[in-house]
């Protein structure tokens, strides 16, 4: 018997997330169908911040109802995902026991699926190395933008930025692969990036957090940047007829809202909470590392959360996020 697209959905949505799955089971596993932000966050010894955060996720994935009760926000169950409770929580424990009743149903979000987005290669493609005149005809073109505007608070986007260079050069694919670094990027050299490079990949790496991102001002004199909301980031993406395919934000609590770029691109890569400088570069040099050598999406984002695991950042791991356009197949589909 099929399983119902929605139970397949809600368990790719919730992934490896473990505080998603453990407000999932405190709204579901109790006897009010309305439970408040402070009562779950007690229950669960999360901060009301981090159940505001997971919880306006789940809200948008559809996976509870948002009310007031007491004057304070608070998520209500759906009746469909409280009869089905168990059976999500047994899949997102263990993913394989899915297999038997699925076939080719997409899912909706991802923390880790086996997605990439570029169309696939016909059969005995004919190779060409990158024009060294005018348009680049690389396979693979990152725009890769670093801020790094506040001076309290400075990131170490220039040691990221050397350590990817670092590894697409000893990737078999390089002549392939072309990457444009911004630094100080502004959103008009994001524009120019749209209209003359026609990246498929656009990396913004700095701060980040409450649905926006923080690009660098004009003058070298002025500190703190300018805070640009995620609405007239993805405007600004939208604004050309040849936009990326993927979205990476390599910055802090970039999760939530990030869907308003699913409008433009087919998927985004988003921290679901603060990264540290060093998870950051070790995340996006494996990330573009896999991606170079013919990975997909999905895969490359298993390796940087392996390494990450693997270098004692086990916390950290748990922040990449990938989110995909509803409806889109689940395809091994690559850059290269």
């Amino acid at each position: 018997m099929a399983l119902d697209k929605k139970i397949i959905e809600a368990v790719e949505f919730i992934g490896r997330s473990e505080l998603k799955l453990a407000i999932f089971k405190e709204v579901y596993y109790h006897k009010s169908r309305i439970k408040s932000v402070d009562e779950i966050a007690v229950s669960v010894g999360l901060t009301r911040e981090q159940v505001l955060k997971n919880g306006v996720a789940l809200k948008k994935a559809g996976l509870f109802d948002q009310e007031k009760k007491d004057g304070v926000t608070a998520y209500k169950q759906i009746e469909f995902y409280q009869h089905n409770k168990d059976k999500i929580v047994r899949f997102v424990a263990d993913p394989s026991k899915m297999e038997k009743f699925t076939s080719s149903s997409p899912p909706v979000v991802s923390a880790a699926g086996g997605l990439s987005f570029v169309r696939p290669r016909m059969p005995h493609p004919q190779k060409s190395k990158p024009s060294r005149e005018g348009k680049s005809s690389a396979k693979l073109r990152i725009a890769f933008l670093t801020t790094n505007p506040v001076r309290d608070a400075a990131l170490r986007t220039d040691m990221e930025m050397r350590d990817v260079l670092k590894e697409l050069k000893k990737s078999p694919n390089r002549d392939y692969v072309e990457v444009r670094h911004l630094p100080a990027a502004r959103l008009e050299d994001l524009l120019d990036a749209l209209n003359e490079f026609k990246p498929n990949v656009i990396h913004f790496s700095g701060h980040g957090g409450d649905s926006a991102v923080l690009f660098d001002n004009r003058d070298v004199d002025e500190d703190g940047g300018v805070e640009l909301d995620f609405g007239v980031v993805q405007e600004t993406i939208d604004a050309t007829h040849s936009p990326p395919d993927l979205l990476v934000f390599n910055a802090c609590d970039t999760v939530v809202g990030a869907d308003v770029f699913l409008k433009t691109v087919r998927a985004v890569v988003a921290m679901s909470d603060s990264i540290t400088d060093s998870a950051a570069t070790l995340f996006s040099t494996r990330f573009y590392a896999a991606l170079a050598s013919g990975q997909s999406i999905g895969d490359a984002l298993k390796q940087g959360k392996v390494v990450l695991k693997a270098a004692k950042l086990a916390d950290d791991a748990d922040l990449p996020t990938l989110i995909v356009r509803k409806g889109l197949s689940q395809e091994s589909l690559k850059f290269l």
